[in-house]
């Protein structure tokens, strides 16, 4: 990884930060994602899968606009740390 911590550049924190909100988008996508099993365990009873599915695609295009902004404006995610040295 030594292109990611290249002298003079914050390309590290960058490079780490759209990682766990992919984690996220993967974890609340179906048909194998573990938080939607969860989701079902903590709804009330008669919730069905395809409700907590559509419940879940506004969470899950926000996760999706994050990563995007992250990936165009990269400032975003080093902008705060830069500041603070």
């Amino acid at each position: 990884m030594p292109a990611i911590h290249a002298p003079g550049k914050r390309l590290g924190l960058w490079c780490w930060r759209p990682s766990p909100a992919g984690l996220e988008i993967s974890f609340s996508t179906p048909p194998l994602g573990l938080l939607l099993f969860v989701m079902k365990g903590v709804a009330p009873p008669g919730t069905t899968m395809s409700e907590i599915y559509s419940a879940a695609i506004p969470y899950i295009l926000c996760s999706m606009l994050l990563v995007a902004l992250l990936v165009v404006f990269p400032s975003l995610a080093t902008g705060l740390p830069s500041m603070l040295q």
